[in-house]
């Protein structure tokens, strides 16, 4: 049986239920999945599982961004970690194992400690994170010395595992890593969780409801389809109603943009729910949102798991035509493409759903099908597998040497 240690040495990302960073959990814990069904033994060391509940608990994302002491504080927990932890890993996973697979932190390189004693080091990045922090997120004071180790990890991990052929592009031409060790795996969702047969839908309103799930930070694109909505209702006299599940940093200002808009009765914000409950809310939607804005001075790397999260629920998507979302989305047979950042045709794609309405059902049905076909975690993980085996036995001679 071939075993994997999985690492994370993240203080904000926790397997626990009340772990506010849900999206990185979900992932997590789908990867750990996807290895297991195909029949590999492993053995976990996740850093925020071993912290108290609070650092990585609801609020802990508002305790630690924004800039300033907090986060600097926090900048000093992550290199505290960088110093203790690999130690601490190598202890609870022991070292015979085949490969370590870590899930890349700002600050953290578990996966080096475990090249020392001759293990393939496998390191996945969801972002280009010490850029995105800088732009984005405000959650790193320290963002020089964070690039410098994220470089340093990149360069020398045995694979670099991308969530996107965006992030891929975006780390060969923005960071100059080899392309000969990158693969890439996109996000999946697993179908017994999000099953429809056996999810009561949790709906906000009678009328046709356009929803999102997840974190609300300014990459969400949810701007765009409120001004859409309500161009689009004042201008037909109709009403489109949005569901918005999750809370953020951004937060505050949707909230006032909805009321600046006149939306303030149809769009219900339903804040940080539990994990167990968005399967409900979902099936609550007619259609779901999924529409990020790229990172400044790196186009759009994301691969969004609420995309696959809707499908499995049998909701079609309304989606930006983004080629990670056109991968999965077949425009008008599981979903409807607009043009990134164009609310005409936002409006247009709004309007197709609507006037589809009687067919989302089987539409939403055709998603699920796909979904169990190409996109589970055990699929995922089978076709990364694969790919990661075809890196090593091309490169690296030994552990951490560039080929």
């Amino acid at each position: 049986m071939p075993r994997l240690a999985y690492l994370s040495g993240a203080p904000r990302l926790s397997t626990r239920p009340e772990a506010e960073a849900s999206g990185p959990r979900a992932h997590v814990l789908g990867v750990i999945r996807g290895f297991t069904e195909l029949g590999w033994d492993v053995k976990p060391y996740i850093l925020g599982d071993d912290l108290p509940g609070w650092v990585a608990g609801p609020g802990s994302e508002k305790a630690f961004s924004g800039g300033g002491l907090r986060t600097l504080a926090a900048d000093g927990l992550r290199l505290l970690a960088r110093a203790t932890v690999p130690h601490r890993a190598l202890a609870q996973t022991g070292t015979q194992v085949d490969w370590a697979y870590e899930r890349f932190s700002p600050f953290q390189s578990l996966g080096k400690a475990y090249q020392a004693h001759g293990v393939r080091w496998i390191l996945e990045t969801n972002g280009v994170l010490f850029l995105e922090a800088v732009h984005d997120r405000h959650n790193l004071v320290l963002w020089r010395l964070a690039r410098r180790f994220e470089l340093e990890a990149y360069r020398t991990c045995d694979v670099l595992v991308c969530v996107s052929d965006g992030l891929r592009d975006a780390v060969i031409q923005g960071l100059q890593i080899p392309s000969s060790k990158t693969v890439v795996s996109e996000t999946a969702v697993d179908p017994s969780r999000f099953d429809p047969s056996s999810t009561p839908p949790r709906r906000q309103f009678d009328g046709f409801t356009i929803g999102f799930v997840g974190r609300l930070y300014i990459w969400t694109g949810l701007e765009l389809l409120f001004h859409a909505v309500a161009q689009l209702d004042s201008e037909e006299r109709s009403r489109t109603n949005i569901v918005v599940v999750g809370d953020g940093e951004a937060g505050v200002s949707l909230r006032h943009l909805a009321s600046s808009y006149g939306l303030q009765d149809r769009v219900h914000f339903a804040g940080q729910i539990a994990m167990y409950e968005t399967p409900s809310y979902i099936a609550g939607f007619d259609i779901g949102y999924v529409a990020p804005v790229p990172v400044e001075g790196l186009g759009m790397y994301f691969s969004p798991m609420k995309l696959t999260e809707y499908l499995a629920m049998e909701r079609p998507v309304l989606g930006a035509d983004y080629p990670g979302i056109r991968s999965i989305i077949d425009d008008g047979n599981t979903g409807f493409l607009f043009e990134p950042g164009d609310i005409q045709s936002l409006k247009a794609a709004i309007r197709k759903a609507k006037l589809a309405a009687p067919n989302l059902g089987e539409m939403g049905r055709r998603g699920r099908r796909d979904v169990l076909a190409r996109h589970t975690w055990s699929v995922r993980v089978k076709d990364l597998i694969s790919d990661i085996q075809s890196v090593l036995t091309s490169r690296c001679p030994s552990p951490g040497t560039e080929g």
